[in-house]
């Protein structure tokens, strides 16, 4: 079976979660992909689990469809949760959902959602198709993908260490081996491979089809000689109690004024100031301009929102570096079919103003204001009469 990863979390194998046994757990996800096609399916296939399909996800539908089926147990990835606060307007809804898993859920919305709709266990994990890391978060700590205590973290075949946020690769020491991230600090996630396996073809299945694709993956001499780790491109973090946290995708950062900016914290903290609406951060190339200026596209109306507010809380809450120098309004979300956003179209748009209808403001830093991007000062920004 070949199974498609798609998005910016990496979705996991099936996860032995032993009371879901009797449950009736809900799918509105695709099978062609393993959090539908492995993990939920597999409840099926080998505990004989109900699993109720739906062919394509319907925000709207969502409680309606396990009210129906009394499902108790129900499945979502990526952006789901934030369209179902969005499109379920009723204030309370009873159903018999007293358990959800899945992976992707944004701190600020798994709150939201789980207070909302008074859902009792979150089950978050983190983990690979292509990979061989595995976390799971039992207990609903907001915001975690896992757990592992502080006296294990030194033998878990897991472990986070250093990294050149430049160049992306693992600093080593001068030993040349990589060093293991601290408490708090952003590590990149890699898995230990089983000595003897030849990666694909063994039985932890780690890597592509595309050996190339898998070499380039793989880590040699990690933390002694001959050892081999997956690298996973996740940046993740950990606390003093064990608790993991994701930070970004090494693939969705972008550096500008000689800085890395984090697309994760940009949507974040953007989605919070205009009330959990849709936000999308990535990089643009600018003429003129080293690396990317930073972009976010919103799912409003650029009248219904303060742009002084708006900036002024950016301001607050971002470094200078990481503030949005455009941003796009009435931008309808181009979603893959697992619920993440197609950034490589909007980066492949950029801010040119002549290929969309839709409004894009520009951060004008001479007057400390955002103002509407006109095909004039366009044209100036591309003879480079205006700097950034």
């Amino acid at each position: 079976m070949e199974i498609f990863r798609i998005g910016v979390y990496c979705y996991g194998r099936a996860i032995i979660l032993s009371n879901l046994r009797n449950a009736i757990v809900y799918v509105p996800l695709p099978l062609y992909h393993g959090a539908g096609g492995v993990i939920s399916v597999g409840f099926a296939l080998f505990w004989g689990v109900t699993v109720v399909l739906r062919t394509k996800f319907s925000a709207s539908n969502y409680w309606k469809d396990c009210i129906k089926y009394n499902c108790n147990a129900a499945q979502y990835i990526g952006e789901m949760c934030r369209y179902i606060l969005h499109n379920c307007h009723e204030k309370i809804i009873q159903h018999p959902v007293k358990t959800m898993f899945g992976n992707g859920l944004k701190p600020e919305v798994w709150q939201a959602f789980q207070q909302r709709y008074n859902v009792p266990q979150m089950y978050e994990f983190y983990g690979s198709t292509e990979g061989n890391i595995i976390l799971l978060n039992f207990d609903n700590k907001i915001g975690s993908i896992g757990f592992i205590p502080p006296y294990l973290q030194k033998y878990s075949p897991f472990q986070l260490v250093k990294y050149c946020e430049v160049t992306a690769e693992p600093i080593r020491d001068k030993n040349g081996f990589c060093i293991r991230s601290d408490v708090h600090e952003p590590g990149l996630a890699v898995g230990l491979i089983a000595k003897g396996g030849k990666r694909r073809s063994s039985s932890l299945r780690v890597g592509y089809l595309d050996p190339y694709e898998t070499d380039k993956k793989i880590l040699h001499g990690v933390f002694e000689s001959g050892d081999q780790y997956f690298n996973s491109g996740d940046v993740l973090s950990y606390d003093e109690l064990g608790y993991y946290y994701f930070v970004d995708r090494l693939g969705d950062t972008f550096r500008w004024k000689g800085e890395n900016v984090s697309t994760y914290e940009v949507e974040t903290i953007v989605s919070n100031i205009i009330g959990l609406q849709d936000a999308v951060a990535y990089g643009v190339k600018i003429p003129g301009c080293e690396g990317k200026g930073g972009m976010v596209s919103v799912s409003l109306d650029h009248r219904s929102l303060n742009m002084d507010e708006f900036l002024k809380t950016l301001k607050e809450r971002l470094p200078s570096y990481a503030i949005p120098i455009f941003i796009r309004f009435n931008y309808t979300s181009a979603l893959t079919s697992t619920f993440k956003y197609d950034k490589q179209q909007l980066s492949k748009d950029g801010f040119n103003i002549f290929s969309t209808q839709d409004v894009i403001l520009y951060h004008n830093s001479s007057l400390g204001s955002y103002e509407r991007l006109t095909p004039e000062i366009y044209e100036d920004i591309h003879n480079n009469k205006i700097k950034f």
